[in-house]
């Protein structure tokens, strides 16, 4: 084997040792767990996300603060919150999930950065109950929860105004998403 075959059989031996799914390009998963909730006010006019899952829900905003393991060396921006959350009765309190049958809908988002490492965070998201049903009567079991960050932070944001009412007075009626953010901010 030549110096240049023995240089580059090293070079990429280097490179393996020190590539870590964390440093790899793609998104961060961070493990939340621990949660602890209360029930919130909610903003004026909120309404149980999705016109159709959410036909005859209430709903009912809820602050939660967990430990968030962040595995990467770096702080992640605005991770996107992701899991099942159930009652006592094993009914989703999701929205966008109604069966229960998987995480694949974002419930909210962590807004600022997350630490390396483990640390204390709040979120918030809107949970659907029965329009008689009482949220303090409710033991919430979260599963699966995580976050996650995506590169440059930039896939989910903060879901607006119009984007929750898209029939709201102040909010465009037209079908165009980008129109309900602009006409929200």
């Amino acid at each position: 084997m030549g110096a240049f075959e023995k240089f580059s059989a090293a070079f990429a031996a280097s490179l393996l040792i020190n590539i870590s799914p964390v440093h790899a390009i793609g998104p961060v998963k961070v493990a939340l767990s621990d949660p602890i909730y209360s029930e919130v006010q909610c903003p004026p006019n909120t309404q149980v996300p999705g016109q159709k899952a959410g036909a005859g829900l209430r709903p009912v905003c809820v602050s939660v603060t967990v430990t968030a393991n962040n595995p990467s060396k770096k702080a992640v921006v605005n991770p996107a919150v992701f899991g099942r959350v159930f009652d006592e009765d094993g009914t989703s309190v999701v929205a966008n999930n109604p069966d229960g049958a998987s995480d694949a809908g974002q419930l909210t988002m962590i807004e600022g950065t997350l630490p390396p490492g483990s640390s204390k965070v709040a979120f918030q998201f809107v949970a659907a109950i029965g329009p008689s049903e009482v949220f303090s009567d409710k033991k919430l079991e979260f599963t699966s929860i995580k976050a996650i960050s995506y590169p440059g932070a930039g896939r989910y944001g903060t879901i607006t105004e119009c984007e929750m009412n898209p029939l709201a007075d102040e909010c465009d009626q037209g079908d165009d998403i980008e129109t309900y953010r602009r006409r929200s901010k």
